[in-house]
C-alpha cells in the first residue's frame, strides 16, 4: 500500500452543547453531531436514517466552541477518527471511536440561528435547501458581466483557423 488516509469530513447539528473539561493545561470539548440521509427501501418506502457522531476536539479549537457552539448549530467538522480503550470499574476493557476534530466552522451566523426545537423539527428541511443550493447554477452578479460574457463570445466566434496553434 503506498499511503493511507484518515480524514472525516461532516456537516450537522450539535446534539448538545460541548461539555467543557480541563485535562492538565489542556481544554477538551465533548458533543454530538447528528447527520442525516434518506433513501427509498424496496417496498418504495421513504426512510430517514439519523447518525450520531461522538466529536472531541483539544486545545483552542476546544475554547473556540466553548464560546460558539450550542445545542442545535449546524457545523462543519474536519478530523480524523480515533479509538481509544481504557478498562471500566469492574476491569473489562471498553472502546470508543471518536472523531478527534482540529476544525470546525460554523454554517450559520448567530442571527441565523433559532430555537433548538425549531432547529430540530426543520432540520431535513434545510439539509434538502442546503443540497438544492449547492446543484443550483450560479446567479450572474450584474448585468455588466452578463456583457462582459457576450463580448468575449462575440470575440471566439470571430476567430479564424488561422489563429490556431497546430
Amino acid at each position: 500500500m503506498a499511503g493511507s488516509l484518515n480524514k472525516v469530513t461532516l456537516i450537522g447539528r450539535l446534539g448538545q452543547d460541548p461539555e467543557i473539561r480541563e485535562v492538565g493545561m489542556s481544554k477538551v470539548a465533548n458533543f454530538s453531531v447528528a447527520t442525516d440521509e434518506s433513501y427509498t427501501d424496496k417496498s418504495g418506502n421513504k426512510v430517514e436514517k439519523t447518525e450520531w457522531h461522538k466529536i472531541v476536539m483539544w486545545n483552542k479549537p476546544a475554547e473556540t466552541a466553548e464560546r460558539y457552539l450550542k445545542k442545535g448549530s449546524l457545523v462543519y467538522i474536519e478530523g480524523k477518527l480515533e479509538t481509544r480503550s481504557w478498562e471500566n470499574d469492574s476491569g473489562e476493557k471498553r472502546y470508543s471511536t471518536e472523531i478527534k476534530s482540529f476544525s470546525f466552522q460554523m454554517l450559520e451566523n448567530r442571527n441565523e440561528q433559532r430555537n433548538e426545537t425549531d432547529v430540530f423539527n426543520n432540520y431535513g428541511a434545510e439539509k434538502n435547501n442546503l443540497t438544492d443550493n449547492l446543484n443550483r447554477p450560479p446567479t450572474t452578479q450584474n448585468e455588466n458581466s452578463s456583457n462582459d460574457e457576450k463580448k468575449m463570445e462575440s470575440s471566439e466566434n470571430k476567430s479564424s483557423d488561422d489563429d490556431l496553434p497546430f
